[in-house]
């Protein structure tokens, strides 16, 4: 439902070329929230999505689940902002603003 911030995730059920999608949204990818606010895509095919009080949650497309990352992990706060690429490094670096403080990652767990 775009019009309330959340943003939902189309998968392939089938080889490329079916034509078949499922969508599922952040609570089917593993995270204990469903409410998606960020979603950034990595140079490596993954994407990471910020949530509103849980941190992180990194998935390869094709997975069934994600790897949660959280304050364990190296983030300062786990309520995510508008997250952003800095395209001048390589790799990139992700820039994830928190709650309690801006987190920068070189790579993502």
């Amino acid at each position: 439902d775009a019009i309330h911030g959340k943003h939902a995730v189309f998968s392939r059920l089938a080889p490329p070329g079916c034509g078949r999608l499922q969508q599922r949204n952040g609570g089917a990818l593993g995270a204990i929230e469903y409410n998606i606010l960020e979603v950034q895509a990595l140079a490596d095919g993954r994407l990471v999505f910020g949530f509103p009080g849980s941190g992180l949650l990194v998935w390869e497309p094709g997975e069934p689940k994600g790897r949660r990352v959280t304050q364990s992990d190296g983030l300062p706060g786990e309520q995510i902002g508008r997250m952003s690429q800095d395209r001048m490094h390589d790799p990139p670096l992700l820039l994830v603003p928190t709650d309690r403080g801006l987190a920068v990652f070189r790579s993502i767990p």
